[in-house]
């Protein structure tokens, strides 16, 4: 799986281009899951603000996951009012983008 996202990545480098602003920050979403699942915090925390970075100002839904994929990690390091503040910065953002409706409501 690294092999393929190294791949990926070096795709993205090359195509730095501010119209792949959401393949970059969705890859570099995955890298941080690797690593955050791979108990590899610190390189998972790199990853995450990467691409919170790719995406600043774009408003973009991949804002959610890089906040809780921070947010993850603070935890995982028992810090929890960091990791509060990362799950609050996502609910916020969420609302954004999904104006009066933080969760869907599932349909049954």
């Amino acid at each position: 799986m690294y092999y393929c996202l190294n791949k990926e990545k070096d795709i993205h480098e090359k195509l730095n281009h501010s119209r792949f602003y959401i393949q970059r920050s969705s890859s570099l979403i995955r890298f941080g899951n690797y690593f955050f699942y791979g108990k590899q915090s610190d390189s998972a925390r790199y990853y995450y603000e990467k691409a919170l970075s790719a995406l600043k100002g774009k408003n973009h839904r991949f804002e959610v996951d890089a906040l809780i994929g921070l947010g993850n990690v603070y935890h995982e390091r028992n810090k929890d009012k960091e990791a509060l503040a990362y799950y609050l910065k996502s609910v916020e953002c969420s609302k954004k983008m999904i104006p009066g409706n933080v969760i869907m409501p599932m349909k049954g």
